[in-house]
């Protein structure tokens, strides 16, 4: 039903592009659904893995690896491919590891890790390999990554630990976050088509063949961390800010039939 659901969202923003006018609360969704993938987190020793340096490890050399080799074909195909792939784990991840019944803590871990060193990286590798003139601050990125992902996580494991009866009572309502994350995807595909209706500068055929790399790389992304794991940037150019919506939308996709695929027989409490 929800990977349904998933579905549906992406075909709402798709057809009404003018809910992309909510993508300001966008931030404040993902604090919400990441609050309650938290409320009920166990933390395990299973959770720290060298599996977590392996993916990293593995995103940064392919990301660095198909830029040079397409930036001679096509640059600015190279710029988008770079970009998608050297992004961090979805910030969202945990919220769909607690839907899949599957190891939230190890999915954080992973999230935290990877959006800490590529926020680091950035600064270095956007200009140097890029060439880009944009100025980008790691201080400048840190107030988002708080308040969406580490607010949440402190509130929700001081809860945890100290407030029990309101931990109980907060967590009938863990569905919402399920809400947060369907309103996300229908903002994010109706951003998506707005983006490539106002982007009358790029030809529909790079359009297009953007697109198909991103779903390519998003396939990629999700192997290598079934294999390995057992389970936003400054201006650049107008390819590069199209490559991440278009890898948004095929990585919900994914997800989607992934839900529909693993979807868990029991509704108990996520570990």
């Amino acid at each position: 039903m929800r990977s349904i659901v998933l579905v549906a969202a992406l075909l709402i923003g798709s057809f009404f592009p003018i809910i992309s006018a909510l993508e300001p609360i966008i931030t404040y969704f993902l604090a919400g659904m990441l609050f309650f993938a938290f409320l009920d987190l166990k933390i395990t020793k299973e959770a720290f893995h060298y599996s977590h340096l392996a993916i990293l490890s593995i995103n940064l050399l392919l990301a660095l690896v198909t830029f040079f080799i397409l930036k001679n074909i096509n640059y600015n195909l190279a710029t988008a491919v770079f970009l998608i792939t050297f992004a961090p784990t979805a910030i969202s991840a945990p919220g769909v590891a607690s839907y899949l019944k599957t190891n939230v803590t190890y999915v954080a871990f992973s999230t935290l890790l990877t959006n800490i060193v590529v926020i680091s990286l950035i600064p270095v590798l956007i200009p140097h390999v890029l060439h880009s003139r944009a100025e980008v601050s790691v201080l400048g990125m840190l107030p988002s990554l708080s308040t969406i992902f580490i607010v949440p996580f402190a509130l929700a494991r001081i809860i945890y630990f100290n407030l029990p009866k309101t931990k109980q009572f907060l967590l009938k309502f863990k569905d919402l976050g399920f809400v947060f994350f369907a309103a996300n995807i229908c903002i994010a595909s109706a951003k998506a088509v707005q983006f490539i209706h106002d982007s009358k500068q790029i030809p529909a055929t790079e359009i297009a063949l953007v697109i198909g790399i991103s779903g390519i790389v998003a396939l990629l992304s999700f192997a290598i961390g079934y294999i390995i794991a057992g389970k936003k940037h400054p201006y650049i150019s107008p390819y590069a800010a199209l490559a991440p919506i278009s890898y948004i939308l095929w990585q919900n996709l994914i997800v989607s039939w992934i839900m529909k695929k693993f979807q868990p027989i029991s509704s108990n409490t996520t570990e």
